[in-house]
């Protein structure tokens, strides 16, 4: 069974309102993070084959979030992609927004993986993700209404976890969360589909193709810093 005790830790963090817990049922959560006042867990079994965006998109369908910001995270306390602990990343996440209320442009979005790879940037012979984003346009261009065409270039960090401030989950209406949610279960899991999903969330949810901070800092990114790192700097 995979050690859980990351829930209940983050749990008990002040600045933290609830942690939501998408379970699949295959592996059972200990009875600590069952019983705690501000864990809520959610039934996965129903879509337990399907990847990050769909859950993601079935909270953004059916949640009001009852903080500031909500932090998308895959759920392993560290990964190859993620090699902060949760708890680590939610204290930085703290600090940052805590240093940022003194800035004139405030933060809606970062991402909390550490890569960026350059087959965002540009296309890798059909097996890249701008190609796999241009090959799945015909399903999200609907979803994009002032743009007739793929994006040229993407730049951000890998997977989809993020933190996102709350008023990006309303620039869909529940409707198109709804669309997103079933488009998502569709895609096999981990399928060049799927993946692209992964390639436009962030535009998605109100970043440009092309992230401002990501390109700004690449250098320093791809040096092995992530963005939380970058950003506490």
């Amino acid at each position: 069974m995979e050690d859980d005790a990351w829930i209940t830790s983050v749990a008990d963090m002040t600045h933290v309102a609830e942690v939501v817990v998408y379970d699949t049922k295959v592996h059972p959560l200990s009875d600590a993070v069952h019983s705690h006042s501000k864990v809520c867990i959610r039934d996965k079994s129903g879509f337990a084959l399907k990847g990050f965006p769909a859950t993601v998109f079935h909270y953004c369908l059916t949640s009001d979030p009852p903080s500031e910001y909500v932090l998308f995270l895959h759920g392993h306390d560290t990964a190859w992609h993620q090699k902060m602990t949760i708890r680590d990343i939610v204290q930085h996440c703290g600090d940052i927004l805590s240093r940022n209320r003194y800035e004139s442009e405030p933060i809606h979005f970062m991402k909390l993986s550490d890569c960026v790879y350059d087959d965002w940037m540009e296309f890798k012979d059909g097996y890249g993700m701008l190609d796999f984003v241009h090959r799945y346009w015909p399903q999200v261009q609907k979803f994009f209404p002032d743009e007739d065409s793929p994006p040229l270039r993407m730049l951000d960090i890998n997977t989809e976890q993020c933190m996102v401030h709350h008023s990006r989950l309303k620039l869909h209406t529940r409707d198109k969360w709804g669309d997103l949610f079933e488009l998502a279960c569709e895609c096999a899991y981990r399928s060049w589909e799927e993946h692209a999903l992964e390639g436009v969330f962030h535009h998605l949810l109100g970043e440009p193709w092309e992230r401002e901070f990501i390109s700004r800092h690449l250098d320093h990114i791809n040096n092995g810093h992530n963005e939380l790192e970058t950003r506490l700097l």
